[in-house]
């Protein structure tokens, strides 16, 4: 029997030691009266995975004779960051914030409310640099996607960015408390 207590306890005191992270909302913002001067000092969590995806061709054209001779080489790579991967902000407003999980790269998550959701707080979603067409993503060879993100001066693609934000630990934010007193006033006697 004392064996089940002692797990219990250790269960617990586990437990207890991981702090809540929770998704960034307006909502926590404002309650805790979080400023651009505030971001780096949040330890930022990506809430799913960010698959990153770039094919490019090498092609060695040398004449040999009177032929022209040469090799052509795929190279496709593939980056990603896992959920829960901590990022630190670099640059960013209250409506946009530039989250970096390695040095040299960095994310834009935008401030914008989900449609789908009932709660209006919104939340910080990974937002692409840019969209391709219809037409830029028919001429890819092998289909990477539509979303284009800049990583370390290179175009990488996704091909899907919904339901990625960000998420915070809830111990990091300090509320800040308001009172509120009228002063009445003070009459002649």
């Amino acid at each position: 029997m004392m064996i089940g207590k002692s797990l219990v306890t250790i269960a617990i005191v586990l437990a207890g030691g991981c702090s809540s992270r929770v998704a960034l909302t307006r909502e926590l913002v404002d309650k805790y009266g979080v400023q651009v001067s505030d971001l780096p000092t949040l330890q930022y969590f990506v809430s799913s995975q960010i698959d990153l995806r770039r094919e490019h061709r090498l092609v060695d054209r040398q004449p040999q004779g009177d032929k022209l001779k040469g090799k052509e080489e795929i190279y496709r790579e593939h980056v990603y960051v896992l959920p829960d991967t901590p990022g630190v902000a670099e640059d960013g407003n209250l409506d946009l914030i530039w989250v970096s999980f390695e040095k040299g790269s960095r994310f834009q998550f935008k401030y914008r409310c989900d449609p789908q959701r009932t709660e209006k707080t919104g939340l910080y979603y990974l937002t692409p640099d840019r969209v391709i067409g219809v037409d830029e993503r028919l001429s890819q060879e092998v289909p990477l996607g539509m979303y284009v993100f800049d990583y370390r001066g290179e175009a990488y693609y996704s091909q899907n960015t919904d339901n990625i934000f960000l998420r915070v630990k809830l111990k990091d934010l300090i509320e800040i408390q308001e009172t509120k007193r009228r002063i009445r006033g003070r009459k002649v006697k």
